[in-house]
């Protein structure tokens, strides 16, 4: 029976396992990303998405020095690798990278945003903010942000990570004596290799508040498109 990449190893892009090859060539010895980028033959590119995945699944980590060396676990998978590659007479050094893909198109998801109406002066609400549908095959952090008028706080964030499934986030809120608070929700995504914030979409609604919670709530539901670039 042929030897089966082991499924950690299948789960990770192309380049990944070129920086995991070039740590077996070098003993994991620490390396600066021009090093890496030279011996594992990657582009800025390939190398910053291989390098982000292998960080953030704690297979690899970032001195002082801004080296790389590979943690325990990240050791652990490459071991596993080498044996992969010597039953499979396939060399411990990286290949040749394949054509760079066609850049990911953003995609439609719809931001919601759910509470109990109306409003009650002096009383915290809780507020639900979420993208109602995953990525296949991606995993990518969401900023969302809600802003709100004549009530506390007036701003607040969280980071959302989108993966396979809806994803959600609470915030609370605590309308002021008026009549009315508007509440503002921004969904942001971060470029992969900048960090700057580029908006995805967002909504504003108003709603009504009143001075007792004698009136029954009723859960409302608001949302809007946003676009989501795969990563």
């Amino acid at each position: 029976m042929a030897a089966q990449l082991p499924f950690e190893l299948q789960k990770l892009p192309p380049q990944a396992l070129d920086v995991l090859r070039f740590f077996i060539s070098n003993d994991n010895d620490p390396s600066d990303d021009l090093d890496i980028m030279e011996g594992a033959d990657l582009s800025e590119r390939s190398f910053s998405k291989a390098i982000k995945r292998l960080v953030t699944k704690k297979f690899a980590e970032m001195d002082s020095m801004r080296r790389y060396t590979l943690t325990d676990k990240g050791v652990d998978l490459m071991q596993e690798l080498a044996k992969y590659d010597e039953s499979t007479g396939t060399r411990s050094e990286p290949k040749t990278p394949a054509p760079e893909p066609t850049p990911a198109e953003p995609v439609q998801r719809r931001l919601t945003l759910v509470l109990a109406e109306p409003l009650v002066a002096g009383k915290e609400t809780q507020i639900y903010l979420g993208i109602d549908e995953g990525l296949d095959d991606h995993e990518v952090e969401m900023l969302l942000r809600l802003s709100v008028v004549n009530a506390d706080p007036d701003q607040q964030e969280e980071i959302l990570s989108l993966e396979s499934t809806a994803a959600h986030t609470t915030f609370q809120v605590v309308a002021g004596d008026f009549k009315e608070v508007r509440l503002r929700a921004e969904a942001f995504q971060a470029d992969e290799f900048s960090g700057d914030l580029h908006a995805a979409g967002g909504m504003y609604v108003d709603v009504d508040v009143i001075e007792s919670d004698e009136d029954d709530e009723q859960l409302v539901a608001y949302g809007t498109d946003v676009k989501v670039l795969p990563m």
